[in-house]
């Protein structure tokens, strides 16, 4: 008995029917590609999409970030319906690729769009954790240096604590 094969929807011509299966097709085949070959961890990423494609028809289902990227793909090759694949596009600089190819170079740039942005950020549990350890150090230099007085609004204006407006008005 022969199994039917879930990527021969990619050979297809992109119709309404299949539309959503081929941008899901495609985003599995990319996610899984840079779980495989990347040193960063993508796996939570693609695990969460495999678990969208299985629960995506309960209704109580949140899908996760990487579905947006699906949804993506889909979004573009909506603008393809009734072509194929392997038909050309022109992309902006005038270079010539297949269909197929501008919708992996979507999905990567999604994807290292999210790369970059885990890259970059930082949980800021850590930075509450080691604040007291930075304050401590700073009291006791500006104490023995400046005395009490003159060091707490410094180094609360220096810390990110606005300090309330005092009244001066005379009584």
């Amino acid at each position: 008995m022969l199994q039917n094969n879930p990527y021969n929807v990619l050979s297809e011509t992109i119709s309404f029917e299949n539309v959503q299966q081929i941008g899901e097709l495609i985003t599995l085949k990319c996610l899984r590609g840079y779980c495989a070959y990347s040193r960063q961890n993508f796996e939570k990423l693609y695990t969460g999409f495999v678990r969208d494609l299985n629960r995506r028809n309960y209704p109580k289902h949140i899908f996760s970030d990487a579905y947006d990227i699906a949804q993506t793909a889909i979004c573009f090759l909506c603008e393809f319906i009734g072509k194929k694949l392997t038909d050309v596009y022109t992309v902006k600089n005038g270079k010539v690729i297949t269909i197929k190819h501008a919708v992996y170079n979507l999905v990567s740039r999604h994807v290292n769009r999210l790369r970059r942005h885990n890259k970059r950020s930082c949980d800021i549990d850590y930075y509450a954790e080691s604040l007291p350890f930075i304050i401590k150090p700073l009291l006791l230099l500006c104490t023995r240096a400046y005395g009490v007085l003159s060091w707490l609004p410094l180094l609360l204006t220096a810390n990110g604590f606005l300090l309330p407006k005092q009244n001066n008005a005379r009584v």
